[in-house]
């Protein structure tokens, strides 16, 4: 049975993963005016496991970065180039974070997206 410290572990290790992915395809769409709908997709679903995980590790400021990420992307509400940058900013700081669970749990995400 896994102790907590490896799912810790583990949750860093996955939302680095997706983290990486995800802005890249948020490049794209940045870059792309004709973007993929894949592209647009991969990019919810990249959201929505960053946000459920988080929300099951306890990690509430980047549960609620990524559920806005995720409503922002899936209803393409306001998807433009100021918010595209704006997500990207914020990933990038989910991915300088993501090598630390106490600073995924701790940071405040959500200041990024409201500026």
């Amino acid at each position: 049975m896994m102790r907590y410290k490896e799912y810790e572990v583990l949750f860093c290790e996955r939302t680095n993963k997706y983290a990486i992915e995800l802005k890249e395809l948020l490049n794209d769409l940045k870059n792309n005016s004709n973007y993929s709908p894949n592209d647009l997709r991969e990019c919810v679903r990249l959201a929505h496991t960053i946000n459920g995980s988080a929300g099951l590790m306890g990690c509430g400021s980047l549960n609620n970065l990524a559920s806005t990420m995720e409503k922002i992307l899936r209803e393409k509400t306001n998807l433009n180039q100021d918010t595209i940058n704006k997500m990207i900013s914020s990933v990038d700081l989910i991915i300088k974070y993501s090598d630390d669970f106490s600073s995924l749990k701790n940071s405040d995400f959500q200041q990024f997206l409201n500026s």
